[in-house]
């Protein structure tokens, strides 16, 4: 990334996993992003200015987001989910 990315930004859910599905529009504020991981973490989300917007430890309920879901509706379903797993 050249520049800070503020704002909203849509994502994509690429793996099923039990917080999200579809799309997401999420509220993001950074200046790096997550460019490569680990084989021990999935894939869930991606969105045209970052690869990997949401990762997974695996198939266990430990989670990483690029953006910040507190700060946009569907981030805070995301967090609801998250809590009732």
């Amino acid at each position: 990334m050249d520049k800070d990315h503020k704002g909203i930004e849509e994502i994509k859910i690429v793996k099923t996993n039990p917080l999200c599905s579809g799309r997401m529009k999420v509220f993001e504020s950074h200046s790096y992003l997550i460019s490569r991981i680990d084989k021990l973490f999935d894939k869930i989300a991606e969105s045209d200015v970052c690869k990997f917007e949401i990762i997974q430890y695996h198939d266990s309920y430990i989670f990483g987001t690029q953006f910040h879901p507190e700060m946009s509706e569907d981030g805070k379903i995301l967090l609801e989910k998250f809590v009732l797993i």
